[in-house]
């Protein structure tokens, strides 16, 4: 660890216990043109240079560290557009309450500590979604624990692939030639989309063994998952929200939501997802988009929604989940293939 990089982290550290106070120091200020960025050159490592030392190399932060600064940064960033808002200027939403929740979707039979064992290789190479993977996931300690901030990581292996959370623990030809397990994956994605709100809330971790139990009540059979897929998903995930969230409450203007976020004293203005996938696990990002975009709540704004709104309150702009607002931010896609699992065995227009 460089003694810059152990300068700056304090620095920042440093000012957002300032703003936690109250004070506004001097120094710190927001810009409000558009900043123009330009990538650095890309490191290229010495000829000689070792394996290990290629490693090191690229843009992803090679240290925790490194990535602890990033989300540091980023937090000072929303405490600083907070503090310079106008007494007379309309409500922002609360960037810093935000739920940020990351998912990694790997390719055919890869999984991120062993990408290509199954190929006897002696040892494997970190793929690109698993180096994605960690140098968002990290383990913070204090004021910079990611999932008490709002920061969720979860990697999803590929197909075929080892994944002991949903009980497959040994690589599979049929996961490898027929994506079977995909269903399994999409569905484990989406309840970890769901516990994270639970964690946010009620600061509850949910084991996987318990999502378990859920994701096979999600889990159906073709033919039949043409009529029955959304069906299983939606009753699956009402279940679990009634157990780990409450009752269902409307809240302003029409959303329904659970009891529990509407009682937390922490208010979750929005959730923002970043989806990666590559190849086959490409496939199953999408899926995971079309299977979220499903659950959302539908319900049209009164037409006096905006006259009628608390102090505080932001009108929602489109559907929500559990009456929070939600975006896909990013959705990262490399080269991926037409399906997950059989081709057209859905209604058209569907992943």
């Amino acid at each position: 660890m460089s003694d810059t990089s152990d300068s700056t982290l304090n620095t920042v550290k440093a000012l957002i216990d300032a703003f936690k106070t109250g004070a506004k120091p001097s120094a710190t200020s927001v810009s409000t043109a558009e900043a123009a960025w330009v990538p650095p050159p890309f490191p290229v490592p010495a000829k000689d240079a070792k394996q290990d030392e290629l490693k090191e190399h690229g843009r992803l932060p090679s240290t925790k560290t490194l990535t602890e600064g990033n989300y540091a940064r980023q937090r000072l960033e929303d405490l600083a557009r907070g503090q310079s808002q106008q007494p007379d200027e309309k409500p922002v939403t609360d960037c810093a309450g935000s739920l940020h929740i990351s998912l990694f979707f790997d390719g055919t039979c890869c999984n991120e500590q062993d990408a290509d064992e199954v190929y006897g290789s002696p040892k494997p190479a970190l793929t690109n979604i698993g180096r994605l993977y960690h140098a968002a996931n990290w383990q913070g300690k204090g004021n910079f624990s990611p999932a008490d901030d709002g920061y969720f990581s979860y990697y999803v292996p590929g197909c075929g692939a080892r994944f002991p959370q949903i009980g497959e623990d040994d690589y599979s030809l049929d996961g490898e030639l027929f994506a079977n397990g995909g269903e399994d994956r999409i569905n484990q994605a989406l309840l970890k989309t769901f516990s994270s709100i639970v964690y946010a809330v009620t600061h509850t971790s949910v084991e996987d063994s318990a999502l378990g139990v859920y994701r096979q009540k999600m889990a159906t059979n073709w033919p039949f998952s043409m009529i029955t897929k959304g069906f299983n998903r939606k009753n699956a995930i009402n279940e679990f929200c009634d157990i780990y969230l409450g009752k269902v409450v409307t809240q302003w203007p029409l959303q329904p939501t659970r009891e529990y976020i509407h009682r937390a004293q922490k208010r979750i203005p929005k959730i923002k997802l970043f989806v990666y996938g590559y190849c086959r696990g490409a496939a199953t990002a999408r899926a995971f988009a079309c299977g979220l975009e499903a659950l959302l709540d539908k319900t049209p704004m009164p037409l006096n929604a905006a006259h009628t709104a608390p102090e505080g309150s932001v009108l929602p702009s489109g559907p929500t989940l559990l009456g929070i607002p939600v975006s896909i931010d990013f959705l990262g896609l490399m080269d991926s293939v037409s399906s997950v699992g059989v081709p057209h065995s859905r209604f058209p227009g569907k992943s």
